[in-house]
């Protein structure tokens, strides 16, 4: 089966497409990863229209999606981008006359974004002495983005509870401390699920601490890292609803992760204020009529339509209903088998089983534990599969069980 469409142009071309078109069959012929929050379900509707935005043209969106400014170049999306940030926002308690955002390379260009925003507004406010603050189980992309975009400030991280969240009591006792120190701005870094099994923090509780150690709302500012949750979290009825500008500044969310399908990027919308605060040079740039506000200048256009177009796609509470009943059937399923395991939202975390189950599931595995992640391709004739496998490495003796870490698996 051939990938490519063979346009020959010389020897070498073709054989590049050739050896594209071996690697794509490869990964075809595997089974779907279900460790990794990459949602590769139904995506062939997609095709026709990411074959359009990649055609005979490259869609470059440089400029402000929600400045309704007409660009110089024609070959952009803006207005289409305009309207998913919206969308989006809407989720969140944002509209246009409250918030702005953008469509981002990706997750970490949101996080950076967010503490550059959070660190700009607060220098903004003549703090000078900014304490960064984030959680443990935090994605490895917050302490390398904190060091990019607050360098100055120092930066803590702190405990986690068993399910990956913050410890508020912890973070008390830092918070108390940063007083004694001077500290006199928090730039706290809250996470909702992207880390190794989804931890959520309390972020109005994390909130509610900041203001009793006597930080005010000027004071502080809250960037949530929601890449993967937070594509979820207003469907779930269970989660607290947190609205930007009452319990969070800023929030950045993974297109590829929760929706998947072709896109790239990361939504990262913020309350006003935020952006014209970090905006150190107001200036318009002449011929690219815009205010440059971003961190990556340049962006491609095809994210936007494509992320547009899977929104539109599913009912997404319905996706969101069958993922939980089939991680209950997992954690019951395994159960079954004699296995400790644990779960919350879309994670099932067990012991980790063979390398020959961890690759061909392509598991996300963390010393003896590994992790399963319920995502909408992860359909049950999968799982009932992956159920088999695990059973014949328990027989196998090929199950991890020794470890004191696995003791918090012991769920009722």
């Amino acid at each position: 089966m051939e990938f490519c469409e063979r346009t020959s142009v010389n020897a070498a071309f073709d054989a590049y497409l050739d050896e594209v078109d071996h690697a794509e069959a490869e990964v075809a012929a595997q089974k779907p990863m279900l460790g990794y929050p990459l949602n590769c379900h139904e995506m062939r509707p997609l095709l026709p229209l990411h074959a359009t935005l990649h055609r005979d043209y490259t869609l470059n969106n440089c400029g402000d999606p929600l400045d309704n400014v007409e660009k110089p170049w024609k070959l952009n999306t803006l207005k289409q981008e305009g309207r998913l940030i919206t969308r989006l926002m809407e989720r969140w308690g944002g509209t246009p006359q409250n918030c702005w955002g953008y469509i981002t390379t990706g997750g970490t260009e949101g996080v950076t974004k967010g503490i550059a925003l959070g660190y700009e507004r607060l220098r903004a406010r003549g703090y000078k002495n900014i304490l960064v603050v984030y959680s443990k189980a935090s994605h490895y992309c917050v302490p390398k983005a904190a060091t990019l975009a607050a360098p100055s400030c120092n930066k803590v991280s702190v405990e986690v509870s068993d399910t990956n969240s913050i410890k508020l009591g912890k973070l008390d006792d830092v918070l108390r401390s940063a007083q004694v120190l001077n500290v006199d701005a928090i730039l706290l870094c809250c996470t909702l699920g992207t880390t190794f099994f989804g931890g959520c923090d309390d972020v109005a509780g994390a909130r509610s601490l900041l203001i009793e150690n006597g930080f005010g709302s000027s004071s502080f500012y809250i960037h949530i890292d929601a890449a993967l949750h937070g594509g979820f979290w207003q469907e779930d009825k269970q989660t607290p609803k947190y609205v930007v500008g009452r319990h969070f500044d800023s929030i950045s969310i993974s297109g590829h992760k929760w929706f998947g399908g072709f896109i790239a990027g990361c939504f990262l919308a913020t309350k006003k204020g935020s952006a014209d605060d970090a905006t150190r040079d107001k200036s318009q740039i002449e011929y690219v009529k815009m205010v440059d506000r971003f961190i990556s200048g340049s962006r491609s256009g095809a994210p936007a339509v494509l992320w547009m177009a899977r929104l539109l796609q599913f009912d997404w509470q319905a996706e969101l209903d069958r993922c939980y009943a089939n991680r209950d059937y997992l954690v019951s399923a395994l159960r079954s088998l004699g296995l400790k395991v644990a779960s919350q939202y879309v994670n099932v975390l067990l012991p980790r089983p063979s390398e020959e189950v961890v690759q061909k599931w392509q598991l996300m595995c963390v010393g003896d534990e590994a992790q399963v992640l319920l995502l909408p391709h992860a359909e049950r004739h999968y799982l009932e599969e992956f159920v088999e496998d695990m059973k014949r490495d328990i027989e196998a003796g090929n199950v991890h069980h020794s470890t004191e870490r696995l003791k918090r698996l012991e769920e009722p």
